[in-house]
């Protein structure tokens, strides 16, 4: 079954933790290589390959799309949209 109470359970499990990760990275250092470069670590994108190689592709792809259009919304308002793709994009290409 699908949507049994389990899978519903880590669903939920998987959200928060997906949520409390994009609260943590927003308070993340950032490195400066110069005045006008600086680097991020992106924790989020880390732990979506992690369960990318232990659950069903598109399964994830849904879930990354749906914390990177949240991440979106939090960290970067001025492109929306984009680190949405990006991640689908991302677990799409590691699940394959």
């Amino acid at each position: 079954m699908y949507l049994s109470f389990s899978n519903i359970k880590n669903i939920f499990v998987h959200i928060i933790i997906g949520l409390a990760l994009i609260f943590v990275q927003v308070y993340l250092p950032q490195i400066w290589i110069n005045p006008n470069l600086s680097i991020n670590f992106d924790i989020l994108l880390i732990y979506l390959t992690c369960i990318a190689f232990i659950y069903k592709t598109h399964q994830i792809v849904y879930f990354a799309f749906m914390i990177g259009l949240f991440q979106d919304l939090v960290v970067n308002i001025e492109l929306i949209g984009i680190l949405s793709l990006l991640k689908s994009l991302s677990v799409f290409l590691i699940g394959r």
